[in-house]
C-alpha cells in the first residue's frame, strides 16, 4: 500500500499548481513596477531588496583586496588579461557599465562588487566576469538583502510528468530565428502534415520543420558526466535516472535500493553513448585494426586472440575505450583506486580485466600524474640554487664571534636531590670560523637566556651581529622546545642588545640559509653528548663539565682537508685563533718586531690564522655540493600543503602563499603561507615539492 501511495504520489509530482509565496509576491510586485523596455531592445529591472530599508556597511576595504588579488592573478598570464580587459570594455561600449567618476550614493545604499573571470570548459575563447554577489563583510552580504525571486523556469520532473497527459509531445529549443520578434504575417510557410489521416493506411506522413538539431546525442549524459569526479558514484546516479525513467512508463519499481542488474544496465547505457559519440568511425580507424575490434550487443569490444583462452569472456572481449575523454579518465582513475594508487603498470592490469584502452600507458600515466592522494605520497623536499654566502659569513681578519648565530638543544634531564629537572643547552656559533660556544640554561624563559647570553658576551667578547629564528620556528628539534621558547619576549632580548650596542635579526626571510650554518652543529652536539652521557642522568655540574668538553671537541674539528703528508701543516682548526695555537710547522718571522713581547706573537699567530683561513678554507665554500640549478620560482596564490607530522598525509591543512621573498640573485627562499586563519612565514628549504614546483608545495 505504502508504495502505491509513493506512486501515485511521483505520478502527481509536478502537475500541481504552486501559489507565490508572500516573498515572490513581493518579488513580482517589483518587476512589475520597475520593468522598462530600453530602445536597445532590452530590459532593464529593479533590484528585488528584501526589505524597503536595508542598509549596508561599507564593503570598499574587501572589494580592494579582491581587485588586488584579481590583478595578481591577472599579471601572471596575459593573455587572461587581454581577454578579460576586452570582455570589460565590451560591457561599456555597449552601455552595460559606466565609470564612477565623482558620483556617491546614500550611505547605506553603495556596494563594491568584486569580480572575476570564469573560462567554460567548452569555450575556452570567451572570458565571462562574474560578480561576486555573496561576498561577504561584516558578515553581510549583497544576496542577503535580495529575494530570490519565483521560480519561472519549468520543473524538470513536473516536463517529464506532462509529457503523458497528450497524445503527441513536442520538445523545442527556441534560440529565435529572429523572424520570431516579427507578426506572424511575415513569418516563412512551413508546411505541417495533417495528422488527421494518420487513420489512413495508404497516406504516408511526412515531417516538416525549419530548423533542426542533432538529437541522437544523449543530453542528459553530455550535462551529467562533467558534474562528477567519482566512476561508481556517475554510473549509481545515473542508474537512479533510468529508474525514474521505468516508472513513468509504468513500470514497477525493484525496491528502495539500486539492483545489480540496474547498475549493469546503468554502465552498458553509458558505454554505448560513448561509443556512438567518439567511436563512430572504429571501422575505418586503421588504430583499431590490430586488435580486430567486434561490436558485441551495442559495445565495440576487442576481437583479438586468445578467444579459446578459459578466462572470463571480458578478459578475453574486453571493451574499447577512447583515450582522451572524461568518462575514459573516471574508468582509469576508479581503477587506480582499486589496485591502492600502485603504479601505472599494476593500473593497467587491472583495467584489461574489462577495458582497453587507446594508448593506455600514456593515458594512464597522464591520470597518475593529476591524482592527488599519489602527488601527495611522492612529495620531495623543494629545492632550489644555493645561495651566495653573506658578507657575515666571508668577513675575514675580526674577532671570533663578531657574526653569531644561537639556537637551543634539549631538554635534557638531570639530577637535582631527588627529583628530576629539565634542562637546556644553548649554542653560539661564530658564522666565520664555525667555532662554537655552549651555555647551560636552566629554563626557556627570556631571563635565562639573558642570563646565558651575558655569560657568553662576558667571555667571548661583544659580537656586531646575532642571528636566529624567532621563538616559534627555532631548530632545537623537540615540539616542547618549540612550543616554550614561543614566550620569549623579543622586544625585552633586542632591549638587551641594544644596551651591549650589537645588532640582534630574527628570522631574517630573505637569507634563509643562515639557519644552516648552526642547524648541523646541533646534530653535530647531540652525537658528541649522546656519546658521553650514553643516556645516563647526571647532576647539573656534571652536565656543564660535559657541555664543556663537547665545544672543545667541536673546536677541535678540522675545518680543511687533513693532508696525508706529514710535511704539510696540520689541518686549520677553531681553536687555532680562539686560543692563539700555532701549527707544528709555524713559520718564525724573522722581522725584527717579533719575539718583543707576548702581544705581538698573538698578534701574529692571528695573523697567520686569517692567512691560511683566506687560503685554505675559504676556497672550501666556493664549491656547490647539492642544489646546483636553479628551480622554478614559487609565485603569489600557489596552494600548499603544511606538514603534521601527527596527522597522516591526507588530512595535512591546506594554505596559500601570501608573499614571497628573493634573495639578491632573483630567487624565491622564504614565503609566507595563509593556513587557517594564521599567517607563517617558512623559508623554502622547509618545503617539499607537490610533483610541479608550480603547483603545491608540502613543509617537511
Amino acid at each position: 500500500m505504502q508504495q502505491l501511495q509513493q506512486t501515485w504520489e511521483l505520478d502527481n509530482k509536478g502537475l500541481e499548481v504552486e501559489e507565490d509565496s508572500v516573498k515572490d509576491r513581493r518579488a513580482r510586485d517589483i518587476l512589475v513596477g520597475t520593468t522598462l523596455h530600453q530602445e536597445s531592445k532590452h530590459y532593464q529591472i529593479g533590484t528585488l531588496w528584501k526589505y524597503d530599508d536595508h542598509p549596508l556597511p561599507c564593503n570598499k576595504p574587501i572589494a580592494e583586496i579582491r581587485l588586488a588579488s584579481l590583478k595578481r592573478k591577472l599579471d601572471k598570464d596575459e593573455g587572461l588579461r587581454a581577454k578579460y580587459v576586452e570582455t570589460v570594455e565590451t560591457y561599456i561600449s555597449k552601455g552595460h557599465a559606466e565609470p564612477v567618476t565623482h558620483k556617491k550614493g546614500d550611505e547605506g545604499n553603495v556596494w563594491y562588487l568584486p569580480h572575476h573571470p570564469v573560462i567554460h570548459p567548452r569555450k575556452p575563447g570567451k572570458v565571462r566576469v562574474v560578480f561576486d554577489c555573496a561576498a561577504k563583510w561584516k558578515g553581510i552580504s549583497l544576496n542577503d538583502n535580495l529575494l530570490k525571486g519565483p521560480e519561472i523556469t519549468s520543473n524538470l520532473v513536473g516536463v517529464l510528468s506532462r509529457f503523458r497527459q497528450e497524445r503527441i509531445a513536442l520538445v523545442a529549443d527556441i534560440e529565435g530565428p529572429e523572424y520570431l520578434t516579427d507578426s506572424e504575417d511575415n513569418w516563412p510557410n512551413i508546411y505541417i502534415a495533417d495528422t488527421n489521416n494518420s487513420v489512413d493506411p495508404e497516406v504516408k506522413l511526412a515531417a516538416f520543420t525549419h530548423t533542426t538539431n542533432n538529437v541522437g546525442k544523449n543530453t542528459v549524459l553530455q550535462e551529467l558526466v562533467p558534474r562528477y569526479s567519482s566512476w561508481t558514484k556517475l554510473v549509481r546516479v545515473y542508474a537512479w535516472i533510468l529508474r525514474f525513467k521505468n516508472v513513468i512508463k509504468a513500470r514497477p519499481m525493484q525496491g528502495n535500493n539500486l539492483s545489480v542488474d540496474e547498475i549493469k544496465d546503468s554502465e552498458t547505457q553509458m558505454l554505448t553513448w560513448l561509443r556512438k559519440t567518439e567511436l563512430s568511425h572504429w571501422k575505418t580507424d586503421n588504430r583499431f585494426a590490430k586488435l580486430n575490434p567486434v561490436l558485441i550487443g551495442d559495445l565495440l569490444r576487442v576481437g583479438g586472440r586468445i578467444g579459446r583462452a578459459s578466462v572470463d569472456e571480458c578478459t578475453k572481449h574486453p571493451i574499447r575505450l577512447p583515450a582522451d575523454t572524461y568518462v575514459t579518465k573516471l574508468i582509469l582513475r576508479h581503477h587506480h583506486q582499486i589496485v591502492g594508487h600502485s603504479g601505472w603498470a599494476s593500473t593497467l592490469n587491472s583495467l584489461r580485466e574489462r577495458f582497453w584502452v587507446i594508448k593506455g600507458r600514456s593515458a594512464i600515466k597522464g591520470a597518475l600524474r593529476n591524482c592527488v592522494v599519489c602527488k601527495k605520497y611522492q612529495a620531495r623536499p623543494a629545492q632550489q640554487m644555493m645561495a651566495e654566502l653573506s658578507t657575515e659569513r666571508v668577513t675575514d681578519s675580526k674577532p671570533s664571534f663578531t657574526f653569531v648565530g644561537v639556537d637551543y638543544i634539549g631538554p635534557i634531564d638531570v639530577k637535582q636531590r631527588r627529583s628530576i629537572v629539565k634542562r637546556y643547552g644553548c649554542i653560539f656559533t661564530c658564522l666565520v670560523i664555525r667555532a662554537v660556544h655552549l651555555e647551560l640554561a636552566k629554563g626557556l624563559d627570556t631571563d635565562s637566556f639573558i642570563n646565558a647570553l651575558r655569560r657568553f658576551v662576558a667571555r667571548r667578547g661583544q659580537p656586531e651581529k646575532m642571528f636566529s629564528d624567532n621563538g616559534t620556528n627555532f631548530h632545537g628539534g623537540e615540539g616542547e622546545l618549540k612550543e616554550a621558547m614561543k614566550s620569549f619576549n623579543n622586544d625585552k632580548i633586542e632591549r638587551f642588545c641594544h644596551t651591549k650596542m650589537f645588532e640582534w635579526h630574527f628570522n631574517p626571510p630573505s637569507a634563509s640559509h643562515f639557519g644552516g650554518a648552526w642547524e648541523r652543529l646541533i646534530k653535530s652536539v647531540r652525537r658528541i653528548m649522546h656519546g658521553v652521557l650514553r643516556q645516563q642522568t647526571v647532576h647539573e655540574d656534571v652536565l656543564a663539565t660535559v657541555l664543556t668538553e663537547v665545544e672543545s671537541i667541536l673546536n677541535s674539528r678540522p675545518l680543511t682537508n687533513i693532508s696525508q703528508d706529514t710535511r704539510d701543516e696540520e689541518p686549520l682548526t677553531p681553536n687555532h685563533l680562539l686560543l692563539i695555537m700555532k701549527g707544528s710547522d709555524a713559520p718564525v718571522d724573522k722581522s725584527a718586531t717579533y719575539g718583543k713581547g707576548r702581544w705581538l706573537q698573538v698578534q701574529y699567530l692571528a695573523s697567520l690564522f686569517w692567512t691560511r683561513w683566506r687560503k685554505e678554507y675559504l676556497p672550501l665554500l666556493q664549491k656547490k655540493n647539492k642544489w646546483t640549478t636553479p628551480k622554478g620560482n614559487v609565485m603569489v596564490d600557489d596552494v600548499v600543503l603544511l606538514v603534521d607530522e601527527t596527522t597522516p598525509r591526507g588530512r595535512w591543512p591546506m594554505g596559500k602563499v601570501l608573499r614571497v621573498y628573493r634573495s639578491k640573485d632573483g630567487h624565491v627562499r622564504s614565503v609566507d603561507v595563509k593556513v587557517n586563519n594564521n599567517i607563517l612565514n617558512d623559508p623554502l628549504s622547509n618545503f617539499a615539492l607537490y610533483t610541479d614546483p608550480r603547483l603545491l608545495l608540502v613543509r617537511v
